[in-house]
């Protein structure tokens, strides 16, 4: 037996050593990887019970009550660009598809070049929009950028997405986007 490290036992009044074997430093090394692992997977479904139980009860207070959970928010079309003195004018058309009017939506859009490198970001409100409404058009001042620069836009996020009743649910995955001409929309 290969001596790999000494156990100290406290036995009556005196101390005695024992050697620990390597069968052992493996049982012990594996008890404490079986234990750590069963207390990272307690933790993990603990953290995961009490997110999904405050997302249900967050998701009750901020959707409305149509349950908007499914289907396109808005479509918004890029239409076209067109040059304005100092800078371009971007022209997008929007329907709300929803039941209810939309009070905020707060896009946060990225110009690409036509080089492909990113050329600025941008937050552009969109609403109010109307509910099932008829195409409305905004347009949006891209100032000190030529139109001949824009390459593309894209559609990074939504940053605020609300209906008269509150929030609605997952707004950027519901948003369709499409373009006319050869300036690209996407997200």
């Amino acid at each position: 037996m290969t001596r790999l490290a000494v156990r100290k036992r406290r036995i009556g009044a005196g101390v005695r050593e024992e050697r620990i074997s390597h069968h052992q430093w493996l049982f012990i090394a594996f008890s404490v990887f079986v234990a750590s692992f069963a207390l990272a997977i307690f933790s993990s479904m603990q953290a995961h019970s009490q997110e999904a139980a405050g997302a249900t009860t967050a998701q009750s207070e901020t959707t409305s009550p149509a349950k908007d959970a499914t289907g396109t928010v808005v479509s918004i079309q890029l239409n076209k660009l067109e040059e304005v003195k100092g800078g371009c004018r971007a022209y997008f058309v929007l329907a709300n598809k929803t039941q209810k009017p939309i009070k905020t939506l707060i896009l946060d859009l990225i110009l690409f070049r036509t080089d492909g490198v990113i050329g600025k970001r941008f937050f552009a409100e969109m609403a109010p929009l109307r509910a099932k409404s008829k195409k409305q058009v905004k347009l949006f001042a891209l100032n000190g950028i030529k139109c001949s620069e824009v390459g593309s836009l894209l559609v990074n996020d939504a940053k605020e997405c609300r209906h008269e009743d509150g929030v609605i649910d997952q707004c950027y995955s519901r948003l369709e986007v499409s373009h006319i001409g050869k300036i690209s929309l996407s997200k």
